[in-house]
């Protein structure tokens, strides 16, 4: 087993690359580290990336594992519903991660096509949550 200073290590070195993601298992023992990046994922053939834009639009991601919240509080309407216009930066949900509210911001100017996720429900690292049409 990893001792806590090698694992420090481990975060030191991530927080220093370019890296979005690590996951690491040894020894039976998993250490998974994401920070913000593009939340966006496509196919690296640039033909299918081209026909999944087209199709499904660009899909954010959930960057951590929590709990998908789709308005500030329960009394509020949702940040945005299926055929909401979004700016670059503008909140789609909230993610409760160790009772942490981390704010999922829309990485490009667009038009929500799909929600994936459904509100209160626990999501995982890299669950698909919103498919945004770009604003051509």
């Amino acid at each position: 087993m990893k001792t806590i200073e090698e694992i420090k290590a481990l975060i030191q070195f991530f927080e220093q690359t370019s890296l979005t993601s690590l996951e690491w298992t040894i020894e039976g023992v998993t250490v998974k580290l994401t920070k913000p990046g593009d939340e966006l994922h496509a196919s690296t053939h640039p033909a299918q990336a081209e026909a999944n834009a087209s199709c499904q639009g660009l899909v954010v991601k959930s960057p951590l594992v929590g709990v998908f919240y789709s308005a500030p509080t329960p009394e509020q309407d949702p940040f945005v519903q299926v055929g909401s216009v979004v700016e670059k930066g503008e909140t789609l949900c909230i993610i409760e991660a160790m009772k942490t509210m981390n704010e999922i911001k829309a990485p490009i100017t667009g038009k929500i096509l799909k929600i994936h996720a459904k509100n209160k429900e626990f999501v995982g690292f890299e669950q698909p949550l919103f498919s945004i049409q770009h604003d051509a």
